[in-house]
């Protein structure tokens, strides 16, 4: 394990990340289709319409090495960014949901914009580790 001045971050930086969108979430519609990328690097698309059967959609579980995305800080940020893919592309659901797990199997659950970028950094995906996996 890493120890360092600040949040406590394993060397391990595999995480699993699964996200979600359900009624839970306030989401019922079939506008919500996303290319999702980090760093401005497609990653994946995702597909969470659920207008006709109103139940919970999750994408992933999606396993990933966040060492790729990082310089030498670990508190240095990298970014989540979502296109949408649904109708005209101008109208989609705002808003996702997901989990993201640590390899202690520590998780935390973030609502992030997927009309607007948003910026982490380990040490902020860190406080993760302080919930009991």
């Amino acid at each position: 394990m890493l120890l360092r001045m600040g949040p406590f971050v394993p060397e391990d930086l595999n995480v699993v990340i699964l996200f979600h969108f359900g009624p839970d979430e306030g989401h019922q519609c079939d506008m919500a289709e996303f290319d999702w990328y980090i760093n401005g690097k497609f990653h994946a698309f995702l597909n969470f319409n659920n207008g006709s059967t109103v139940e919970e959609v999750t994408q992933g579980p999606f396993n990933m090495d966040l060492a790729q995305y990082l310089n030498k800080d670990l508190c240095s940020p990298f970014e989540f960014s979502f296109v949408c893919k649904s109708g005209d592309g101008s109208h989609c659901h705002e808003g996702a949901a997901f989990d993201f797990t640590w390899s202690t199997g520590n998780k935390k659950t973030w609502y992030i914009s997927t009309s607007n970028p948003t910026k982490f950094t380990m040490c902020e995906l860190s406080s993760a580790l302080s919930d009991p996996p």
